[in-house]
């Protein structure tokens, strides 16, 4: 279906699982509580999507960490005694 946001598709279970592709925004949003409604979560989402032609502002630190971590992942543990 198409909405303010674009192409939609939707998928809706049992219990508040839900599952939103907004294919225009290369967005997929996964439910798995309920209690709510869909449109209650929109105003949060609404603040951190980003603008997909406006790149990001450069983070080194950020950049730095995340080589920092996929090093430490790809090392082997520690042998351990048997």
């Amino acid at each position: 279906m198409d909405g303010e946001l674009g192409q939609e598709y939707a998928a809706i279970g049992r219990g508040g699982q839900r599952v939103h592709l907004l294919a225009d925004l290369d967005l997929l949003v996964v439910t798995t509580g309920g209690g709510f409604n869909i449109d209650e979560i929109w105003p949060y989402l609404d603040g951190v999507l980003v603008d997909p032609e406006k790149p990001l502002p450069a983070n080194p630190a950020g950049v730095a960490q995340l080589n920092a971590a996929i090093t430490a992942v790809a090392q082997p543990p520690p042998a351990q005694p048997v």
